[in-house]
This record gives C-alpha cells, sequence and structure tokens, in this order.
C-alpha cells in the first residue's frame, strides 16, 4: 500500500463520520451526503460519487473545484468536502 493510499484511508474515515453533516459548495449552498459501500450522495445531486473519485481528487490536490470539472463526478461535491476543515483538518 503507498502512502497516498494510505492517507486517503484516515480522509475516507472521516468522511464516513461526518455523514449527515452539512457542507457548503463554494457558491455556499448547503448539502449533506449518505454513504453506501465505497460510495456518496450529496443531497443536492442525483449522482453518486465513488470513494475512487474521491481519492483520485485527494491525490490531485485540487485548487479549485473547476481543477476537477473533468476528472471526477460531483466535483463541486468533492472539492468542497475535501477542503473542510473536518476532513483535512485545516
Amino acid at each position: 500500500m503507498t502512502t497516498e493510499c494510505s492517507n486517503f484511508e484516515t480522509i475516507w474515515g472521516k468522511i464516513i463520520l461526518q455523514e449527515g453533516q452539512e457542507f457548503l459548495t463554494t457558491r455556499k449552498l448547503v448539502f449533506t451526503y449518505k454513504i453506501k459501500g465505497q460510495s456518496l450522495k450529496p443531497s443536492r445531486a442525483k449522482q453518486w460519487i465513488s470513494k475512487r473519485d474521491l481519492e483520485k481528487a485527494y491525490n490531485m490536490q485540487p485548487r479549485i473545484s473547476s481543477d476537477l470539472q473533468w476528472e471526477v463526478r460531483g466535483p463541486a461535491y468533492v472539492f468542497s468536502i475535501l477542503r473542510d476543515k473536518r476532513i483535512m483538518g485545516f
């Protein structure tokens, strides 16, 4: 297992712990998410976002949500979750 993967497993654990909590998109829209298996579904979206997409975004270290636009499903949600202080600690 690589260091990047190990670090993401810690992040994924934090994401699981925050299920149902309120998050804000960069446009200040409130959303929550639910987790089922290896995916999560934001309350404001119709699609599920895979753990793999979250890990991909985590490894990319995007500066803005549009950096993820063509890389992952639900880029605004992924970015908001990964940039939240409850998840990343900053």
